[in-house]
C-alpha cells in the first residue's frame, strides 16, 4: 500500500496531462516532460481532493481511497478512448528519418550529467537518511501539520487554532495533505513518505529543466541546465531537507515551461495554458510565495500579450488560465478565510509601521548587502555559481530564437517582479531583519533558481553553435543538430 499510495497520484497525473497534451506525431518525443509534470500535478491534485474530502466528508474515514481508484479508472478509460479516436482520425506519418550521430560534446555532456544525477541521487538519500524527519521547517511546519491532519479525525480543523504562530498557522497545505493523504492510505505514519514526496519534487525538477530546454533549444542546454543545478549542492540539500521551497520552486519553473511550450506547440487550442493555470494554483496552495508568483503572471502576461497577440488570442488564454486556476485558488481562499489564523505579517504590525520601513533606507542597505553576497555565493559551493555562469554567458555569446521572445520576455517580467516583491517583504519583515534574512533568504532564492537556469540556457548560445561545430544550415535549428525533435534522437 505505501508503494501504490506514492505512486498512483503520479499516474493520475500523467494521464490527466496526456489527455490535454497537444497532438504530436509520435507517442514518445514528450513523454519525459509529461512525466516530470506528472509529478506536480499528480500530487497536487491529490492534495486537493484530500482537503477537499476533508471538508466535505469529515467522517467517511478512507473513502477518498474508493474515490480515487474510482477517478484513476475512469482516466484511464477516458484516455484511451481518446487516444483511439485520436489515432483513427489523425493517424499522423512515421518518421523515416535516421537519429543522427550523437557529437562528442554531447556525449561527454550526457555522460557528466547521468554521473551527477546519481551522485546526487545517493547524497540525497543519505541527506534523508541522517535526518529522517528533516530540517527545523520540515518538522516543526510542513510534517507536524501533517500528524495532525492525520491524527485529528473529524477534529482536524482545530488543529490551527492551536498551532503557535512560528509554526505558520496560515500556511497552505499542498505538502502536508499529501503527506497525510499516503499515511491515511497505509494507515500508519513513516517517515518514507515525506521524503520520497520531496525526493519526487526534488528530481522531478531536475528531469522538467533538461527536458523543457531539449525541447526548446537543444539537448546540449538540457544537460548543461541539468548539470548546474544537480551541482548547486543547496539545491540537493534543501529538497532533502523535506521543506516546502524546492516544491514551490517546481510550480514556478512548471508554469513558466507550459507558457513556452504554449507558444511552440499548441497554437490552435489552450490546454497547455490550463495546465499552467493548475500549476500556478498549485504554488499558492504551496506556499505564500505562490500568491505573488500569481499576481506576477498577471502583470507579465498583461504587459506582454496584449501588444504582441490578438486581443481574442489573450481572452481565450485568459479564460484557459483562470479555469485551471479557479478552482485551487478558490480552495486556498477558503483556507485562509475561514480555517487560518491571520498571517503573522499583518497581524503583528500596522499600515504606519510598514510604510515606516518602507522609507528606511538602512533596512534597504542591510536587505541589498545579505542579497549580494547570498546571490554570490549561491549553491554553497567553492566558487561562485552566478559568477561563473556571467563568464561562460561572455564567452559562449547570446543567441536567443525569434519563436521564445514573447514567452521569454514575459518570463523575465514575472522573476523580476517576483523577486522584487521578495526584497520588500524583507524590507518590512515585523521579526529581526539580520536573523530574519539569514534564515531564509537562501531558501528563497532555490525556489528561483531552476526558472532563472531556464531562461539563461535559452539565451546563451548551446556550445556547438559556439564552437562552429555545427554546418550553418544547422546554427539555427531549435531542436539539436539535426533539427528533429531532441527526445527522438
Amino acid at each position: 500500500m505505501l508503494w501504490l499510495s506514492l505512486f498512483s497520484p503520479l499516474f493520475i497525473g500523467f494521464l490527466f496531462i496526456s489527455i490535454l497534451w497537444p497532438r504530436h506525431k509520435t507517442v514518445s518525443p514528450h513523454l519525459l516532460i509529461k512525466s516530470c509534470l506528472a509529478v506536480g500535478v499528480g500530487l497536487g491534485i491529490s492534495s486537493y481532493s484530500f482537503f477537499l474530502g476533508l471538508v466535505v466528508f469529515p467522517r467517511s474515514g478512507n473513502g477518498f481511497v474508493d474515490a480515487e481508484t474510482t477517478s484513476l479508472l475512469a482516466l484511464t478509460v477516458v484516455l484511451l478512448c481518446l487516444y483511439a479516436i485520436r489515432i483513427r482520425k489523425h493517424p499522423g506519418p512515421r518518421s523515416t528519418s535516421k537519429p543522427a550521430p550523437k557529437s562528442g560534446i554531447l556525449c561527454i555532456l550526457s555522460a557528466s550529467f547521468h554521473i551527477a544525477l546519481a551522485a546526487s541521487l545517493m547524497a540525497f538519500i543519505f541527506l534523508s537518511l541522517d535526518s529522517p524527519h528533516g530540517e527545523w521547517d520540515a518538522w516543526a511546519i510542513w510534517n507536524m501539520r501533517a500528524r495532525f491532519l492525520f491524527r485529528s479525525g473529524v477534529q482536524w480543523t482545530h488543529t490551527f487554532s492551536n498551532l503557535v504562530a512560528w509554526s505558520h498557522p496560515d500556511y497552505p497545505l499542498l505538502i502536508p495533505a499529501v503527506v497525510a493523504r499516503c499515511w491515511a492510505y497505509i494507515g500508519h505514519e513513516t517517515v518514507v513518505v515525506p521524503a520520497v514526496v520531496s525526493m519526487f519534487f526534488t528530481f522531478a525538477t531536475v528531469g522538467l529543466l533538461f527536458s523543457s530546454l531539449s525541447i526548446l533549444r537543444s539537448r546540449s542546454q538540457g544537460f548543461l541546465a541539468g548539470l548546474v543545478l544537480l551541482g548547486t549542492p543547496l539545491f540537493i540539500r534543501q529538497g532533502a531537507s523535506q521543506q516546502a521551497d524546492v516544491p514551490l520552486g517546481f510550480f514556478f519553473l512548471a508554469t513558466i515551461v507550459l507558457f513556452f511550450l504554449q507558444d511552440r506547440l499548441s497554437k490552435n487550442d489552450y490546454s497547455l495554458v490550463y495546465l499552467a493555470g493548475m500549476t500556478a494554483g498549485f504554488s499558492a496552495w504551496t506556499k505564500h510565495e505562490g500568491l505573488l508568483f500569481l499576481a506576477c503572471i498577471m502583470v507579465s502576461r498583461l504587459a506582454i500579450m496584449v501588444p504582441v497577440r490578438d486581443r481574442k488570442v489573450f481572452l481565450r488564454q485568459v479564460f484557459s488560465f483562470t479555469a485551471g486556476l479557479a478552482p485551487i485558488l478558490a480552495t486556498v481562499i477558503y483556507f485562509k478565510t475561514q480555517l487560518a489564523s491571520p498571517n503573522e505579517f499583518i497581524s503583528l504590525q500596522g499600515l504606519q509601521v510598514a510604510l515606516d520601513r518602507l522609507t528606511d533606507g538602512a533596512r534597504y542597505l542591510q536587505v541589498g548587502k545579505a542579497w549580494a553576497g547570498e546571490w554570490i555565493y549561491l549553491g554553497n559551493w567553492i566558487f561562485s555559481l552566478p559568477l561563473l555562469l556571467v563568464f561562460y554567458l561572455l564567452a559562449m555569446g547570446i543567441n536567443i530564437d525569434e519563436k521564445n521572445k514573447p514567452a521569454l520576455a514575459s518570463s523575465l517580467i514575472i522573476l523580476s517582479l517576483l523577486l522584487a516583491g521578495y526584497f520588500l517583504v524583507y524590507v518590512t519583515s515585523p521579526y529581526d531583519l539580520r536573523w530574519t534574512v539569514a534564515t531564509s533568504l537562501n531558501r528563497l532564492l532555490v525556489q528561483v533558481w531552476p526558472s532563472l537556469l531556464l531562461i539563461f540556457f535559452l539565451v546563451v548560445n548551446p556550445p556547438e553553435q559556439a564552437m562552429n561545430l555545427l554546418p550553418s544550415s544547422d546554427k539555427h535549428s531549435t531542436h539539436g543538430p539535426t533539427g528533429q525533435d531532441p527526445d527522438t534522437a
